[in-house]
């Protein structure tokens, strides 16, 4: 139960209450909301879980989606592929993702708003809940409680997003709901070969998206639209309910959740909801008259036993003949800018660093990064350290200058397209013993694809990710040794872009770095290809090896964040001894500035003083020693960390100096 109370240290840190529960979800202390408005005391958490409890977090500024697939397997799947077709796909990224235990998802965010409470989203119709949210005046359990996975983000910085984008999830949400749909105004039926009335024949002819479109609303992707006034987001759809213009925001003249006919739209926008003023003004117009024999279907009321179908086709004929209900190419390019404008208000969470060189970082999550040289030069040795370090819990592993702790055991896959099965086997072992390792850990997966066809390549590497991170409560990082060869043509500038495109949206979707190999042409410094060109453009670090003398070195100028200058390279050379390359002792050190250097020398002196020490005991010696601010403790804690300057021990919980390492 320490991990529980170091989460429950963290969230503290942050402003956010949690409680002990029960296996059976009850709070263990009798009157928990009273920390809706006031965090819990220090001691109290400590007391609360010291023992076999779960950790609940009390909503209301943080809210959650509850997505129930017991009920509808699959829906969270279908909730993010429609976020993308919308435009919400960037905003879903930046939310903090765990898996229940029973097999469902929670979405965790925070909002300023006006707070939400537990409502029911989506349901089917029977009324079993599919989607809904955790809300003000209740609570949910998280990770690291029994049966929950933490997939994506971090408790201790829980993103911020503003009360419109999370208007838009939950609008986005209520598009599942599959109860039959409320007409907003019953119409008489008519009869096949009767008078059609003017709003009977308008429903017929209208052109439904031109007038939505003169009225300030805006195509928000497939059959979705966006209410005027609004950025992005689902406010209605048309034709999901064959012939309806159905409305899930509040915020139109519209009443939400019920469903309107052509000409009552017309109604509502044209002549203020009175629809004796719009049927005399489409009577004026030449609406009304005999009733062709289609007629009939389209002016009958919705079923009382229909709902929409799970996933509604992405495209559509207008009912009216008139025109495709699809956005043009324009106003898709306009609604995805709109999904990746500049928010103020939207701060990304704070750096996550997966791998360090020489103390410099090179990889972070939903980035590619490249390895480049000639030919046999060390690429492969130097992809062993990366993967070592991801498996490594040895102070004394020679990772040849990489820093890289899954500590919460997230996936890793390996894959080589260049390799022979014996030299695939070894290189593994070698980085099993590099990592000083007695066997791989279930999390930890290398293929060897070199023989395979280059489609089925990427389809397994995509298939191969989506079942790791299921698996595993994400994924850590992915390696490719080897990335040309997952192509078809290098210089071929269509088949690279995309190819580029495809592995940074995966490093994207599953929130991780991805790793690449690539060669560079013979007796050049240039990168294979268009290929080498778009990946070294779009990876956040390009690592280049050198042979000097026996000694390989590792450098880069070309990255987001500090470079890696030559003579502050790491080296590393072939060893008989050891029978495979290590670190040149001394190589890659890292240089700190001046501030984490200071605080270096503060933790030093408090851990050395009294060692291990709890969260909370570590950030009141700095604060003592230091004289500092506590929220300037707490982000230096963070900063220590992230340097790899002092540790964390999940399983004790508790902080330390590490280890002295001779080869680092």
């Amino acid at each position: 139960m320490i991990l529980t109370l170091q989460t429950a240290q963290v969230l503290h840190a942050s402003g956010v209450a949690c409680i002990p529960c029960n296996a059976d979800k009850r709070p263990r202390v009798p009157s928990w909301s009273e920390y809706r408005t006031s965090l819990p005391k220090i001691e109290e958490l400590e007391r609360w879980f010291s023992k076999d409890a779960r950790i609940a977090l009390i909503a209301g500024k943080v809210q959650c989606l509850d997505f129930d697939e017991k009920y509808s397997t699959g829906i969270f799947d279908r909730f993010t592929k429609r976020a993308e077709e919308v435009g919400l796909d960037k905003l879903l990224g930046q939310l903090i993702l765990q898996q229940t235990p029973s097999g469902g998802y929670h979405l965790v965010w925070q909002c300023d708003g006006e707070r939400i409470g537990n409502l029911k989203l989506a349901q089917k119709a029977n009324l079993d809940s599919l989607i809904e949210t955790r809300g003000d005046g209740g609570y949910f359990l998280i990770s690291p409680s029994d049966g929950y996975k933490l997939i994506a983000g971090d408790w201790s910085s829980i993103p911020a997003i503003n009360a419109d984008d999370r208007d838009a999830l939950l609008n986005l949400a209520r598009t599942f709901d599959e109860r039959p749909p409320v007409e907003a105004h019953e119409a008489a039926p008519v009869q096949p070969g009767g008078e059609a009335t003017p709003g009977d024949d308008f429903d017929f002819r209208a052109n439904l998206p031109e007038i939505l479109k003169s009225h300030g609303w805006k195509p928000a992707g497939g059959k979705y639209w966006t209410r005027p006034g609004k950025a992005r987001g689902i406010s209605a759809s048309w034709d999901v309910i064959p012939g309806r213009f159905f409305v899930f925001s509040s915020s139109t003249q519209f009443e939400p959740n019920h469903v309107y006919r052509p000409w009552h739209v017309y109604t509502v926008l044209e002549c203020g909801g009175d629809y004796s003023r719009a049927a005399a003004e489409l009577r004026r117009q030449g609406f009304g008259g005999e009733v062709p024999s289609k007629h009939t279907q389209q002016t009958q009321p919705v079923p009382d036993d229909w709902f929409p179908p799970i996933e509604p086709s992405h495209e559509g004929i207008d009912p009216t003949g008139a025109v495709p209900t699809v956005e043009t190419e324009d106003e898709k390019a306009r609604r995805l800018f709109r999904a990746r404008q500049f928010d103020p208000a939207c701060k990304p969470p704070d750096l996550r660093v997966r791998f360090t060189l020489g103390g410099v970082v090179v990889s972070t999550p939903g980035n590619l990064t490249a390895i480049t040289a000639q030919a046999k030069v060390g690429k492969s040795a130097l992809i062993q350290g990366f993967v070592a370090a991801s498996m490594t819990q040895s102070g004394d592993a020679d990772c040849l200058g990489v820093i890289g702790k899954n500590t919460h055991g997230r996936g890793v896959i390996y894959l080589d397209t260049e390799q022979s099965r014996d030299d695939f086997w070894r290189a593994m072992d070698a980085a099993k013993r590099r990592a000083k390792i007695d066997a791989f850990p279930p999390w930890f997966q290398a293929f060897g694809i070199g023989d395979l066809p280059v489609a089925m390549q990427r389809r397994g590497l995509a298939v191969k990710m989506a079942d790791t991170a299921s698996a595993f409560g994400g994924m850590f990082a992915v390696f490719i040794d080897g990335v040309a060869d997952m192509v078809l043509d290098v210089n071929d500038a269509e088949i690279c872009n995309a190819f580029v495109a495809e592995i940074f949206e995966l490093a994207t979707r599953y929130d991780c770095p991805i790793v690449c190999v690539i060669h560079k042409n013979p007796g050049s410094d240039k990168t294979r290809g268009h290929l080498g060109s778009q990946l070294e453009r779009k990876a956040e670090t390009n690592l280049t090896l050198e042979k000097q003398d026996n000694e390989t070195l590792v450098w880069s100028e070309k990255q987001r964040r500090a470079p890696i200058f030559k003579s502050e390279g790491v080296r590393f050379a072939w060893s008989e001894e050891a029978g495979m390359h290590v670190l040149v002792v001394g190589s890659g050190q890292p240089k700190l500035s001046q501030s984490l250097a200071e605080w270096r020398d503060f933790a030093i002196t408090v851990l050395n003083a009294k060692q291990p020490l709890t969260y909370v005991e570590l950030r009141d010696g700095l604060v003592k020693v230091s004289g500092r601010t506590l929220p300037s403790a707490q982000r230096n804690i963070k900063q220590l960390r992230a340097a790899e300057l002092i540790t964390y021990d999940h399983l004790k919980g508790t902080y330390e100096l590490p280890p002295l390492n001779p080869s680092q």
